[in-house]
């Protein structure tokens, strides 16, 4: 059986829902760059594939890569996992909303890269990695953001994804 559940706070970042990244990671990784920074680390430490973070948080992507190489530890080469990690990422990158496959944490780690690698690149304007849309609602969202105006998303989901982070973030990482 899959649960949808819906794993974003008010800012459009998905909240920690691992016990294994709950304790290390926790708040100080869940926004902007280091979320990012620790979703390319667990994939990084996961896969054994170099996988730097456009943007870096030295410390988010260890805590991320060790979070990784556990994953891998718990599951070994299990195929479940696997493709657990790869739907939660194809989720994370189409701007979905998580739906919980199983292993449950293989999924979310999966989802967090995922997201992680959408907003990452949204930032950098990869219109080939994320789509024009995205780079284009990311763009709009900063902008809103930089000018105090309310949040106003597209419909699209991965539109919306990319709009909110800019959004968020806008005043955190200036020009």
């Amino acid at each position: 059986m899959i649960a949808k559940i819906s794993l974003f706070m008010i800012l459009g970042a998905p909240v920690v829902a691992s016990d294994m990244q709950a304790d290390q990671a926790g708040h100080f990784c869940g926004f902007s760059y280091r979320f990012e920074s620790y979703g390319f680390g667990v994939a990084e430490g996961y896969t054994g594939e170099k996988l730097p973070a456009p943007l870096l948080d030295p410390g988010c992507f260890q805590i991320g890569r060790r979070d990784g190489v556990e994953l891998k530890k718990r599951y070994g080469s299990s195929e479940a996992c696997a493709e657990a990690f790869k739907a939660g990422q194809s989720q994370g990158i189409a701007g979905e909303e998580l739906l919980i496959g199983s292993p449950s944490d293989c999924s979310h780690f999966g989802y967090r890269f995922g997201r992680s690698f959408l907003t990452a690149y949204a930032r950098q304007g990869a219109e080939e990695k994320v789509g024009a849309s995205c780079v284009e609602a990311y763009r709009l969202g900063r902008a809103h953001g930089l000018a105090d105006r309310a949040m106003t998303p597209p419909s699209g989901r991965k539109e919306s994804v990319c709009y909110m982070a800019a959004h968020s973030e806008a005043k955190l990482l200036p020009d």
